[in-house]
């Protein structure tokens, strides 16, 4: 599941979430499903956009 996003090309941004989301994030990054939370967030969100297409 890790890095199926080409990450040469990025943008930065910015999101605030609720603690209990960044608590969730930073746990699969410990337990090392995830290399960083940046990547946990990007993958969340290519799942949803990836979604719409259905």
């Amino acid at each position: 599941m890790v890095g199926r996003f080409d990450t040469a090309a990025t943008e930065r941004i910015t999101v605030r979430v609720p603690e209990w989301m960044a608590e969730e994030a930073e746990a699969l990054v410990e337990a090392g499903e995830y290399p960083n939370k940046s990547e946990v967030h990007r993958e969340a969100l290519g799942e949803l956009l990836e979604g719409d297409d259905e």
